[in-house]
């Protein structure tokens, strides 16, 4: 009998000791599923992050292409802005300078007569009817004009 109960007891032990190292298995089979799925899962964000980075690489580069297409047309459109606001400067100032002349000789009458009168460095003395000296003067500026046009 006494092998008996020796046989009961190394019989619960092989059972408990079994049913620790299933304990333990399982445990180390969640461990290893945790593991294997957080791998996977990196993985996935790390293929994702790649393709992402591919596909605005290349949209960057799109981009680029097309600013680069444009950039000559902008530059252009800059050299014409600049010349349209010259010729804007130009053509107030003319204005503004006839403006001031038709007011200086519309005080005269038409029939008066100018000792001396100069503009833009010319002097001119002696008897000047005033609608000759204003037609003088138009057509100086005129002339002035076109010339620093030209240079």
């Amino acid at each position: 009998m006494i092998e008996v109960n020796l046989l009961e007891e190394q019989r619960r032990e092989i059972v408990k000791r079994d049913q620790e190292v299933n304990a333990v298995a399982k445990v180390s089979y969640a461990i290893l599923v945790v593991v294997v799925g957080l791998f996977l899962a990196f993985q996935g964000v790390r293929l994702w992050f790649a393709l992402r980075q591919s596909q605005v690489t290349a949209e960057l580069a799109s981009q680029k292409r097309v600013l680069a297409e444009y950039g000559s047309v902008e530059a252009e459109g800059l050299v014409v802005a600049d010349k349209l606001n010259e010729i804007v400067k130009i053509i107030e100032g003319r204005d503004k300078t006839r403006e001031k002349l038709r007011l200086i000789f519309s005080v005269f009458d038409r029939g008066s007569t100018l000792k001396q009168i100069g503009f833009g460095g010319v002097t001119d003395e002696g008897d000047l009817n005033v609608s000759g000296a204003a037609e003088g003067i138009f057509a100086y500026i005129d002339f002035d004009e076109r010339m620093n046009d030209a240079g």
